[in-house]
């Protein structure tokens, strides 16, 4: 049985908070976050009939992670995991070679070298991505604001793709940033 949020991911695209364009029609469809997907799947339910064969079809029965087959080796597995797991919680590189971490961990040894090369990598793929995205014409806009003594700033590139107006937008805690700033000023 698939899942209502993995027809929705398929079918919809996320527009802002709380609107979704049906990928097949193109009609706009509202969904409170955090209320289901209800109303995403009445829609596909009331207008777009054999759609869950349609997603079998795209999908080939296949709900499987890539890992399960053996195409994503297990330590660039064990790499992503360490990758992800230092941006999420916002700790130093350096951190995947401390004794205590590494034994707390389930996850193979890694070295700053990797980590950093890898995290270089990854961002010059987003920023290609970025740029072949937003194309050349986009506009930026800047949020700030304050929470319990920590400083934030948003940065929004505005563009259209596929004849609709896109957001993208990333957030960072000033201080961190300011950091991060000084030491590589020193």
């Amino acid at each position: 049985m698939v899942s209502n949020k993995n027809l929705s991911a398929f079918f919809y695209a996320p527009l802002c908070q709380g609107l979704f364009r049906c990928n097949i029609c193109g009609s706009t469809r509202k969904q409170a976050g955090g209320t289901g997907y209800s109303n995403l799947i009445a829609h596909l339910d009331g207008k777009h009939a054999g759609y869950d064969a349609q997603y079998t079809a795209a999908q080939g029965d296949n709900d499987s992670p890539l890992e399960s087959f053996g195409f994503v080796a297990e330590e660039l597995s064990h790499l992503f995991q360490w990758i992800q797991w230092i941006i999420m919680r916002n700790m130093p590189v350096h951190e995947v070679e401390d004794a205590f971490t590494r034994a707390m961990s389930k996850l193979r040894p890694v070295t700053v070298k990797s980590v950093q090369k890898c995290m270089e990598g990854i961002a010059i793929k987003v920023g290609q991505q970025l740029e072949k995205e937003l194309g050349e014409l986009f506009g930026l806009m800047f949020d700030g604001w304050s929470h319990a003594g920590i400083h934030y700033v948003a940065l929004f590139a505005v563009y259209e793709a596929d004849a609709f107006l896109r957001v993208n937008r990333g957030m960072w805690n000033v201080s961190t940033v300011a950091s991060v700033d000084t030491e590589q000023n020193e």
